[in-house]
């Protein structure tokens, strides 16, 4: 097995792992969080403070990652991403919990990151959309069987998922250890600053793009996901479960096939970026009108098509185009730092979401997709290089 297909497998694998542990832990928290008594507004600053601080340790992480290597760092987020794991259930308390989701969002954060950076130097670079989407793909597949079996779980003990996350996690850590062979590249001095100057105008695009879709998808996806169909149709936990799992899947099948479909004359010119457009705009559109559905039964399917229809086109598309927009020196720390500024919305909108929760708990899902609306146009002005658009 050559070094590219045995790196591809091993990142594959932990993938794999991660998402199953993620599903069990983004299910349980805000169930965990309620059964502790915790408010709605609560909840949001609880996601808010740990996005929040994710931003600046991910950055440094990934800079420091361009100087001396991925595979320490990505190494050290799936060992600490599993103690955080372990320790959720044991912070009751609303500040103990927020300190132990800041570390345990920074691991994931750097694991997401270097994830895809070691990926793309790892294999042929015509083959990153196909493979990114695979990888990903599976990950939020599996993210679905971990909801699935989080919901089972927690009719026992709302503690069991955070603590089968936590193991789920650690033999993850395990399998990259002993798989991950890291490619030696030339060395960098480390010259650069590690400031907003090495984004180009296409990566400033991206990152001003990220927070307001960021803004608008936080909103439905944090806190207030699993309890909108909790409290709105009045559904056991379960059942939601059951539609959450399906939610992960709808995103994650049809992303594993995404690199196959989009022909080559796609990634060529600027049909990447109209590609990126379209399915956005299509996203934000069934998210919106989530919000209005009469029955549980009709607001589920209309929820299960957003990614389908979405997520799982542009997301990996969104991919690829940081990966060509950044340099090989500061990869890393570039992809990083558009992550970083695109995540402010993930701070801002838990809070947002807690408050229009209370007033109607329809509004943070019809506001998402319309404030995520305003995303597109960003995109319009992303300007093809020589090197943007080429595949090999």
């Amino acid at each position: 097995m050559s070094i590219e297909e045995r790196n591809f497998w091993t990142l594959l694998s932990v993938s794999a792992f991660f998402g199953v542990a993620l599903g069990l832990y983004d299910f349980a928290l805000p169930y965990y969080m309620r059964e502790k008594g915790i408010s709605y507004e609560g909840m949001g600053f609880v996601f808010a403070i740990s996005f929040f601080f994710v931003l600046f340790l991910q950055v440094y992480s990934a800079k420091l990652s361009d100087l001396s290597g991925r595979k320490p760092f990505y190494s050290l987020s799936l060992f600490f991403s599993s103690i955080f794991n372990f320790l959720t259930p044991i912070s009751a308390k609303l500040s103990l919990l927020a300190l132990i989701k800041t570390l345990r969002e920074t691991a994931a954060a750097i694991q997401e990151t270097l994830g895809s950076v070691i990926l793309y130097e790892s294999v042929s670079r015509p083959r990153y959309l196909l493979l990114i989407g695979r990888t990903a793909g599976l990950n939020l597949f599996l993210q679905g069987v971990g909801v699935f079996a989080a919901g089972v779980l927690m009719r026992k003990d709302y503690n069991l998922p955070f603590f089968l996350a936590a193991g789920v996690i650690f033999l993850a850590f395990l399998i990259f250890e002993g798989g991950l062979v890291e490619k030696k590249g030339e060395e960098v001095a480390p010259t650069f600053g590690g400031d907003l100057s090495l984004l180009n105008k296409n990566l400033v695009l991206l990152a001003v793009s990220g927070f307001i879709a960021n803004l608008g998808i936080a909103l439905s996806h944090t806190q207030m996901m699993p309890l909108f169909f909790s409290v709105k149709y009045e559904v056991r936990e379960d059942w939601v479960a059951i539609l959450l799992a399906l939610h992960r899947v709808s995103l994650g099948l049809p992303m594993m096939f995404t690199g196959s479909w989009l022909k080559e004359k796609w990634l060529r010119g600027e049909n990447l970026k109209w590609v990126y457009i379209l399915f956005l705009t299509l996203q934000n559109i069934a998210i919106s009108a989530t919000a209005f559905m009469p029955t549980f039964l009709w607001s589920a399917g209309v929820w299960l098509i957003h990614d389908v229809i979405g997520a799982s086109v542009w997301a990996p598309v969104r991919s690829t185009l940081l990966q060509r927009f950044s340099r090989d020196e500061t990869r890393a720390f570039q992809i990083a730092t558009v992550g970083a500024l695109s995540n402010i919305g993930w701070v801002l909108g838990p809070i947002i979401a807690g408050y229009l929760a209370n007033i109607d708990i329809s509004l943070p899902f019809f506001m998402s997709g319309a404030i995520a609306f305003f995303a597109l146009f960003p995109i319009i002005f992303l300007e093809r290089g020589e090197r943007d658009y080429k595949i090999g």
